[in-house]
């Protein structure tokens, strides 16, 4: 079991938590709140921060963009055709 702290208003599994209300929760529920920034698990007094952000720790390689080609316009207009 963890404590935990609320960080904002939220209701779970049916009971509502308000603003820094502490309460003892199970490890893996601390731990799905913690990560959904709605919680801070408190041990011994010590509060934990809720981990940052993951970024882009791999960057992928991506194919270059096409050059767009302009469109071509037939040198005359067919026959019967409407001119503009």
């Amino acid at each position: 079991m963890a404590k935990v702290k609320a960080l904002h208003s939220f209701t779970h599994n049916g009971e509502s938590h308000s603003r820094n209300s502490t309460w003892t929760a199970s490890a893996k529920d601390a731990e799905a709140l913690s990560r959904a920034g709605l919680v801070r698990i408190i041990d011994g007094g010590e509060a934990k921060s809720p981990p940052a952000a993951p970024g882009k720790a791999t960057s992928t390689a991506k194919k270059p963009a096409t050059k767009k080609r302009p469109a071509t316009k037939p040198a005359e207009p067919k026959p019967g055709g409407l001119i503009a």
